[in-house]
């Protein structure tokens, strides 16, 4: 591991091939706002690895381009395939840690735009990265779940962190590893999946060259969770929030501006102009791929800001 660049930071985006449009436009906005990004880490599904990065390949950026497969990151993922979807993405935000080469990193989905000058400083000032607490009690689940997981006492509750993009520690993150590793050699799983634990360990210890790691096992059987919860809950209740992130009260991406699900009905109403303009938070906007607006209608809205000519294909 070389050391660790204060003054440039890497991003994670998992990425599936049904997202590649998308993550066009994400890339373009980056190359275009983003200062100081050093290695973009693209994580793939293995079947659609060398499509991803051969498409990825052909859009030029200040980065370094790293595309590896699922397996690379989660090597449990290769024995099975009951963690799905979202909970698949969350845990590779955590486990990219041990490949980042900066202190802080950037999580990213497809469906995220950087619209604003931004930079390692501007989203970590001091090194600490921006976290923005929403005080409700909008997602009570995401929060029990990765409590129990922890088996800490939260701090706070009743709250809500920002979700991605975000910037995680690397340092943090991998103390967190630490924390959910202990949790596992002292047998902390939950009662009804011991059975499923055990034939794990037994498949895991067959396949050759790809070592696991207890507290990823532990979390593939421990859902249902969420990698803010337990990254924000964990450093509070540990007494580690202040020594990674400061408290914002501007989020890095727009909440009230971003197109949420709800969003889609009204999404041809919707101006991203003023996003565009100014400086500092927001850095990002957020157009849910759950909303299932074509990319077209997307790039359509804010290639007038990210390109000369508008009629551009993205």
């Amino acid at each position: 591991m070389p050391a660790l660049t204060p003054s440039r930071i890497d991003a994670v985006l998992p990425l599936l091939a049904q997202d590649l449009e998308r993550a066009r436009i994400l890339l373009r906005s980056l190359a275009r706002n983003f200062t100081g990004l050093g290695t973009l880490w693209v994580v793939a599904r293995a079947t659609e690895h060398a499509v991803i990065a051969a498409e990825l390949a052909q859009i030029h950026g200040p980065w370094t381009l790293r595309v590896l497969t699922e397996f690379e990151v989660v090597p449990e993922f290769a024995w099975s395939r009951a963690l799905r979807g979202w909970y698949r993405q969350q845990l590779i935000k955590l486990a990219i840690a041990e490949r980042i080469e900066t202190s802080n990193y950037l999580t990213l989905d497809s469906d995220v735009i950087c619209v604003r000058p931004a930079s390692p400083e501007a989203v970590a000032p001091g090194g600490k990265g921006l976290c923005h607490v929403i005080e409700e009690d909008l997602h009570p689940d995401w929060y029990r779940g990765s409590t129990r997981v922890l088996g800490l006492r939260p701090k706070r509750q009743r709250i809500l962190h920002n979700v991605t993009p975000a910037v995680l520690n690397r340092e943090a993150v991998l103390t967190l590893q630490a924390h959910l590793g202990l949790r596992a050699e002292r047998g902390r799983y939950r009662r009804d999946l011991l059975g499923l634990v055990q034939r794990a360990r037994c498949a895991l210890a067959r396949v050759r060259g790809r070592p696991h790691a207890p507290w990823r096992l532990y979390l593939m059987t421990g859902a249902p969770w969420t990698e803010y919860a337990l990254y924000y809950t964990f450093l509070e209740a540990t007494g580690r929030f202040e020594r990674y992130h400061v408290l914002t009260p501007d989020c890095i991406y727009a909440i009230d501006h971003s197109v949420w699900r709800s969003g889609a009905a009204t999404f041809d109403s919707w101006d991203p102009g003023p996003l565009f303009q100014g400086r500092g938070a927001p850095f990002f906007v957020v157009v849910q791929s759950i909303t299932r607006l074509p990319p077209e209608r997307v790039w359509a809205k804010v290639a007038p800001f990210l390109e000369a000519r508008a009629d551009s294909a993205p």
